[in-house]
Formats: structure tokens, C-alpha cells, sequence
């Protein structure tokens, strides 16, 4: 199945305090960069589902919240993780 052209990706994910976008419109972002998180420790953060280019951050329909701040994402069609990540992520390699 092929990518979507484009993602939206809400920065409020949870009912505690949202997520504040770290990144900007025109950003280059990888799979799995942080696009927004919150210093307060409690917040997890909200990551690049694929990669591409940021076209906008601005209030879209949000499933349980009405409207709520997204990231929008214009997938390149590479779906790449950020150059110099380690690239296994097999659960097999890891210790116990």
C-alpha cells in the first residue's frame, strides 16, 4: 500500500497537556523525528510518522478533541529514517 500524499498529525494525543510543535512549516523531517513534545516531563512526545516536508501547523478536525493543532506532513514517498540512526531495530538483537 503506498503512502499517503499527505499526513496530518495531531499534537494532542491524550487528554493531559498537548504537545507543543517543535518543528516549522518548510522543516525537512525523517520518520520518527520529534515534530512535538513538552518540557514538563509529562507529555510524550509526537513523532514523524514518514518522511517529507512540513507544509503547515494549524488547527484540523481532531477525532475526540473537535478541532486541534496538527502538523502537516507532504511525504517525500521514502518513508526514511533520519540519516545516521542505527538501522536494526530487531527486538532479537537487543540484551536482556
Amino acid at each position: 500500500m503506498p503512502l499517503p500524499e499527505r499526513l496530518f498529525v495531531p499534537v494532542r494525543q491524550h487528554i493531559g497537556e498537548p504537545a507543543i510543535p517543535k518543528i516549522k512549516a518548510g522543516d525537512i523531517v525523517y520518520k520518527g523525528d520529534v515534530l512535538a513534545g513538552h518540557e514538563n516531563g509529562k507529555t510524550p512526545p509526537v513523532h514523524c510518522p514518514t518522511s517529507g516536508r512540513v507544509v503547515d501547523i494549524s488547527n484540523y478536525p481532531h477525532p475526540l478533541f473537535g478541532i486541534s493543532l496538527a502538523v502537516v506532513i507532504e511525504a517525500d514517498g521514502k518513508d526514511e529514517w533520519r540519516p545516521g540512526l542505527v538501522s536494526s531495530r530487531s527486538y532479537l538483537n537487543l540484551s536482556p
